[in-house]
């Protein structure tokens, strides 16, 4: 469960999501200090036990796991910033060499877009194996030193020249070209990250699980809004525990106390992290994670300003195209797409 929910997300994205959580347990200790209080004083519910059982097992306690599960993630990703900051020392920083954008991008989103075709040119230009000039809004990609690149990065290369010894996105076909060679690098890639054993052969099972876990979140912002809206306009009919024609049992309260031992269980086990490194070193989807908090917290909106490079060569080298691969940078991914017209 660690790259879902929040672990990935944008900054903004992250602050709200855990909002949502903190919003839903707060209904939760609040109905729980009711029972709670209920129970001490002797009174009762208008239900039978197995009937409060039932409710509290198939309703209530999946609408809270929701919360239990977004906060482990944010749990998750704090604990990888503190080990990212505790074992890199910034101005020595970079990215491993077996990691390329590519591969961060994959292991990050389980999917490759555009983005992942952009980090790669840029990468490839910035370390010199091609050339990449800009006219009005054409591009046009020229191989210098290749012998530079990776093989999986070659094959890509070439199929986006072809046979003409260079590409340019002007042309009705030059968007197809890209996206056909993008999809070989993809594949390749793909298939080398599934021979390591850090992606799983299929991706459908974790689109859909994310997928399932964005329904959920959806589905209880949507019943967060219904039970604020009553509690606050119906506060004695909510939580009041009415005519006690059935006295409260101690399971009841034992079920409470279990769905939230297990709710703080769940948060609290985010904070236990490993070590960056594992049997890949560095290339695996806990560092990529701890890279895109690095990269949004130190060069978010600092590689370019008012048009104009601000970082410094090293930085761009450095970090660029996999801010590119990450969807934190956009300006070159935007300008490709210019110029392809997609």
């Amino acid at each position: 469960m660690e790259r879902l929910g929040i672990v990935f997300s944008g900054r903004v994205r992250s602050a709200l999501l855990c909002a949502l959580a903190l919003w839903i347990l707060l209904i939760m200790a609040t109905s729980a200090v009711e029972l709670f209080t209920s129970y001490l004083g002797g009174g009762g519910f208008d239900a039978t036990i197995r009937d409060v059982i039932l409710i509290d097992i198939l309703l209530f306690l999946p609408y809270y796991l929701v919360a239990a599960v977004l906060l482990r993630s944010l749990a998750a990703r704090l604990a990888l910033f503190h080990t990212l900051r505790r074992q890199i020392v910034v101005p020595e920083y970079a990215p491993p060499e077996v990691l390329s954008p590519a591969e961060a991008g994959w292991l990050a989103n389980n999917d490759f877009t555009l983005n992942e075709v952009a980090a790669t040119l840029k990468d490839l230009e910035l370390r010199g194996c091609i050339s990449i000039t800009k006219k009005d809004a054409d591009l046009m990609v020229r191989p210098l030193n290749m012998a530079e690149a990776s093989p999986e990065e070659q094959t890509f290369v070439s199929r986006l020249i072809k046979n003409n010894g260079e590409f340019s996105t002007v042309g009705a076909s030059a968007a197809a070209q890209l996206l056909e060679a993008g999809h070989q690098l993809s594949q390749s890639v793909h298939a080398q990250l599934v021979r390591e054993g850090l992606l799983s052969a299929s991706p459908r099972r974790n689109q859909v699980t994310r997928a399932v876990t964005a329904a959920l979140a959806w589905v209880a912002l949507f019943v967060q809004i219904a039970l604020t809206a009553s509690i606050l306009s119906q506060p004695y009919v909510i939580f009041h525990v009415g005519y006690p024609r059935y006295p409260m049992n101690f399971s009841e309260i034992v079920l409470q106390l279990l769905s939230i031992g297990l709710v703080l269980g769940i948060i609290a086990s985010g904070f236990w992290q490993r070590s960056l490194n594992d049997e890949h070193g560095l290339k695996n989807w806990r560092y990529v994670a701890g890279l895109k908090m690095f990269i949004e917290k130190v060069y978010k909106d600092r590689f370019y300003r008012d048009g104009k490079q601000i970082a410094a060569a090293h930085d761009m080298r450095t970090f660029y195209p996999y801010a590119l691969a990450l969807g934190i940078e956009k300006r070159f991914t935007d300008e490709l797409k210019r110029a392809l017209a997609l």
